[in-house]
């Protein structure tokens, strides 16, 4: 069994983060309590735990305070996990930086904790290699998130979710989905959306292939829902827009006439 320690100056909160799964059915146990970060960092010095999942805003010593002092002071590997009610990229960043496994949001759902527990799991069973970048630099380096984007314009075709990239990148979702609007300026599934809708339009104007049938090749699982999505971002369906595009003079799209620059 991994062991884990609770951090946390409201003990109804530990409490709960106690009976919020089954700890040992992951292969985790339980080992501690701490109120503050100092008396984390003591439990941590003399029982070593495999994992410590740690609030911020605490005193005496905070969570990112902790983080720091463990990473000089305990010679033996620990993951931590931020649990935090602060949905601030700025939190976010600076627990990545100081080599936080993962960030996740309160009240913890039960889901993203069961999430990140067998992240670890994994890591640390071997059964995936641990990125070197981890080690060298806990803030993925500026072309991950680009690495992020051409997987998605590889594979929107499938059936792709923010979680399920960002455990193919090692990431944590909500880093990730943050990060991403912070670089390209929109949410993850805004941009899945439009990568989805620009292939369907090339086959809509180069294709005969059925709009029930482009749905299922951009990676819509039901032609209404796809018919819906194509007409919020294009102000017209699919049938409409492939009528305009092959009425248009040769050489000239219906993006030139909407944009005559």
């Amino acid at each position: 069994m991994r062991k884990v320690l609770l951090v946390d100056d409201d003990v109804y909160i530990r409490q709960g983060m106690r009976n919020l799964i089954d700890w040992r059915a992951l292969g985790f146990e339980i080992g501690g309590e701490a109120g503050n970060g100092m008396e984390a960092l003591a439990w941590m010095q003399a029982h070593r735990p495999d994992v410590v999942i740690t609030d911020i805003r605490m005193p005496v010593l905070d969570g990112l305070e902790l983080v720091a002092k463990a990473a000089k002071e305990c010679a033996f590997p620990v993951s931590f996990i931020i649990a935090s009610g602060y949905e601030d990229f700025k939190y976010a960043q600076q627990a990545v930086r100081s080599g936080v496994r993962d960030y996740l949001l309160k009240p913890i759902d039960e889901d993203e904790l069961v999430f990140a527990l067998r992240g670890i799991e994994t890591q640390r069973s071997g059964i995936l290699p641990e990125r070197e970048d981890e080690e060298s630099s806990p803030e993925p380096p500026t072309g991950v998130i680009y690495d992020v984007k051409a997987y998605i314009e590889a594979h929107f075709r499938e059936e792709i979710s923010l979680k399920s990239i960002a455990a193919l990148f090692y990431m944590n979702p909500v880093y990730l989905g943050q990060l991403f609007r912070r670089t390209f300026g929109l949410l993850f599934n805004e941009f899945l959306l439009c990568v989805r809708i620009a292939e369907a339009k090339k086959l809509l104007h180069s294709t005969n292939l059925l709009v029930y049938e482009i749905a299922e090749q951009v990676g819509f699982n039901t032609p209404n829902y796809f018919v819906a999505q194509f007409e919020k971002l294009e102000r017209m369906t699919p049938s409409q827009y492939r009528s305009r595009q092959r009425q248009a003079p040769p050489g000239r799209s219906e993006e030139d006439e909407r944009d005559p620059q």
